[in-house]
């Protein structure tokens, strides 16, 4: 069952995964300093920054003039849940990466279907679930406190617009790759069978 091409590959994606979760976990831990300081200085900061705002809706850039009246308190909670929730995420990715490296850990010795590696397995597909669902619901929470803290209905003509609607999506991907992953851990567990009754017959 050796195979010394599969060992080489898996250490270096261990190298990878070890690089990603130091990465991601430190940038998690910045997000929730960010976080907190945007809670207790944040009031502060976006006063000042209210005089002369900009606003950032994907492919278009708006430069406002100081005649904006920008909610500095609903700009603060919106900088604060979305930082939180990137640094979740980061969090989640560090998690994910620590699995990957304890299911690379016996591909390094050229034996993929080792004990446990089906379970590590299944614990990156829910981390993916929870990563993806909580990173949707914070992502709709920031753009509902995006709208309260721009006047939009101020920006356009009311001549020329009859109403306005925020539509919020939730993309749902995430759901599909965690079931992908969850279809591996049943292989893998079929292939873990496998490798245990050939090692019972050596």
């Amino acid at each position: 069952m050796n195979n010394k091409k599969m060992a080489r590959v898996a250490k270096n994606l261990d190298i990878l995964a070890n690089v990603f979760c130091k990465i991601a976990a430190i940038a998690g831990i910045i997000c929730v300093a960010v976080a907190i300081l945007s809670l207790i200085f944040g009031g502060k900061i976006f006063a000042e920054a209210a005089h002369s705002p900009n606003l950032d809706l994907d492919f278009i850039k708006l430069h406002l003039t100081d005649k904006v009246n920008l909610d500095s308190k609903f700009m603060k909670l919106y900088v604060c849940i979305s930082t939180l929730g990137g640094g979740i995420v980061c969090f989640l990715v560090a998690y994910i990466a620590g699995l990957l490296r304890k299911i690379l850990s016996p591909m390094k010795i050229g034996r993929p279907f080792e004990e446990g590696i089906s379970q590590n397995l299944k614990n990156v597909g829910w981390a993916i679930i929870v990563g993806g669902f909580i990173s949707e619901v914070l992502g709709c929470v920031a753009r509902m406190l995006l709208i309260n803290a721009y006047p939009f209905d101020e920006f356009f003509s009311p001549e020329l617009i009859r109403k306005t609607e925020y539509v919020f999506t939730i993309n749902f991907n995430f759901v599909i790759i965690a079931c992908a992953v969850f279809l591996l851990s049943y292989i893998f567990s079929y292939g873990q069978i496998l490798q245990r009754e050939s090692d019972e017959t050596l």
